[in-house]
């Protein structure tokens, strides 16, 4: 007699989104995969905070863990790790180069603390500003 069980691929979960509500308070509550950009800040004064959670972004194609497109933002306690699925499968990925952790274009006021950040390709930057000003950084700080 054979015994054969087959276990149904469960669905990935994701907090991904995009933020389009000012004076908002984003809280991330599960770990998060993107295949490309997962979190898009188009509104003014948003805080992400992600709780320690991990967002793990870019896993097919180019994208940034968090996207900011906004002012006066703040990032927190969040874990961003570009994948490294891409370059396991198919050697190193050129298309996934410019995939920034947290990308802050032409953002104001952005603030950034607490945080890990994780990138895998040579032109992948943790964080990356363009037209970006009062930035204020701290890494691991309670």
């Amino acid at each position: 007699m054979l015994n054969i069980s087959i276990n149904p691929l469960l669905p990935i979960q994701t907090n991904c989104t995009n933020i389009t509500t000012p004076n908002y308070v984003y809280d991330l509550s599960i770990n998060s995969n993107a295949t490309a950009t997962c979190i898009n800040v188009l509104a003014n004064n948003v805080t992400v905070d992600c709780h320690g959670f991990m967002i793990n972004y870019s896993q097919n194609s180019i994208g940034y863990g968090i996207n900011v497109s906004a002012n006066f933002t703040t990032i927190k306690s969040c874990n961003i790790a570009q994948s490294s699925y891409l370059d396991s499968v198919n050697g190193p990925d050129t298309s996934s180069n410019m995939s920034h952790a947290i990308y802050v274009l032409n953002g104001r006021n952005t603030t950034i603390y607490n945080s890990t950040i994780t990138t895998n390709d040579t032109y992948a930057h943790g964080v990356f500003l363009t037209g970006a000003n009062a930035v204020n950084i701290s890494i691991n700080n309670n």
